[in-house]
């Protein structure tokens, strides 16, 4: 096995083969055994394309598996890294031949033992000092290396007015990505260790004291967590975080970030017992991001609700008999569910349209079997009447209702 002396920085993650972690940021990120191998092995030959028949012989070994094998495993690389098969940053596939890993890599340059390499060797020969020749080779060089500067400096100029530095969108994006992290990974799960300069890590101060600013919105999320005695809870993570557009100005000071983003979010009280846990999104998010002496800062952000599919019912049918007044099970079938997610919505006698009774995920997750299609085992206590059931995902949009009748 290869010992390694360094790690492997791209984007806002490191991975540090020696220790066997990747982080993004300052945050420990979780991989799948196989998912670091892979990830590591394409990050060696970034550049080159991999079959997958030569990563499951690298990876699995003599262990007889499938392509179905391969892809999971970069499926799963590409949800750590929030990366797109559709508009990759980091592994492309090219179609019928494999994955390559597209980024640049930050790599260390390794230095000689005496920390000098070759510019440390003198030179064989030392010309007589005050030689004509010398002196004449000399201000020759001198001229040379003067035009060569002067060339390169205003080629550097007139280069640099037409494009911008290719550094630029990657520390944007890099910004971006490691604020929210850092805003629901760090500050919302410790929010009685906030302090205010916790906030100058990635975003701006307030200019005029309008609330519109990032750094007033946090500041008053975590004011409402510490009030009720929550916090986020470890589960708490970026679903979906897909670059949409990076648009740079002309000065290189100031840039409009898109985003498409979907969250999971638990909620612990002090004692540690789960009062909620939703999902949140997909929605569009744009920041404003500007640099300010050399560094890039988020400075304020917008979200609209993208257009995602409700879940939809089928079919509800009783698989114990439904007595008025005593706990009951149904099931529940169809589409689109979320099992970390979803609860029902009941209307009827004694649950009215303003004021539905509810069966909240965590009952459902105590109590029943879930999958995407199906719900089976819920507990139900109604009044007799006829009652409507809907589905929700979270804050998505509530499915189609059908009727159930106790008697």
């Amino acid at each position: 096995m290869p010992t390694y002396s360094q790690s492997f920085k791209f984007f806002s993650f490191t991975l540090d083969p020696s220790k066997r972690t990747l982080f993004s940021g300052d945050q420990e990120i979780s991989l799948e055994n196989r998912e670091f191998d892979t990830l590591l092995f394409l990050i060696e030959h970034r550049g080159e394309i991999q079959s997958k028949d030569r990563i499951m012989e690298e990876i699995w070994g003599e262990t007889i598996v499938d392509e179905n094998s391969v892809e999971k495993v970069i499926a799963g690389i590409r949800k750590v890294l929030q990366d797109s098969a559709f508009q990759p940053r980091f592994i492309k596939t090219v179609s019928k031949k494999g994955y390559v890993f597209i980024h640049d890599i930050e790599e260390p340059v390794a230095s000689d033992q005496n920390g000098l390499g070759s510019l440390a060797k003198p030179p064989e020969h030392q010309p007589e000092i005050g030689s004509k020749n010398t002196k004449k080779r000399s201000q020759l060089l001198k001229v040379a290396f003067l035009s060569l500067f002067i060339m390169g400096t205003v080629g550097s100029l007139l280069i640099y007015s037409f494009y911008r530095s290719p550094s630029d969108e990657d520390e944007i994006r890099r910004i971006v990505q490691e604020s929210q992290m850092y805003e629901s990974l760090v500050l919302y799960k410790n929010p009685t260790d906030f302090q205010e300069s916790d906030l100058d890590k990635y975003w701006t101060k307030e200019i005029d004291g309008s609330a519109s600013y990032d750094r007033q919105n946090i500041r008053t999320g975590i004011n409402k967590l510490i009030d009720k005695g929550h916090k986020y809870g470890n589960e708490t993570k970026a679903e979906k975080f897909e670059f949409q557009s990076v648009e740079i100005n002309a000065d290189a000071d100031f840039a409009i970030v898109k985003t498409l983003e979907q969250w999971f979010i638990t909620v612990y009280d002090n004692s540690g017992f789960l009062v909620k846990n939703k999902t949140v999104g997909p929605y569009f998010v744009s920041y404003a991001v500007r640099k300010i002496n050399g560094k890039w800062l988020v400075e304020k952000s917008s979200t609209a609700r993208a257009t995602a599919s409700p879940p939809e019912i089928k079919s509800i049918v009783s698989i114990s008999e439904i007595i008025s007044g005593k706990e009951s099970y149904i099931q529940i079938t169809g589409k689109q569910f979320s099992p970390n997610t979803i609860f029902i919505k009941i209307i009827g006698p004694g649950c009215p349209d303003t004021n539905p009774c509810i069966v909240p995920n965590s009952a459902l997750r105590l109590n029943s079997e879930l999958t995407e299609n199906e719900l089976n085992n819920v507990p139900i206590t109604l009044a007799s009447g006829n009652f409507y059931i809907s589905v929700q995902n979270g804050e998505s949009r509530p499915s189609n209702s059908l009727s159930l009748n106790v008697p």
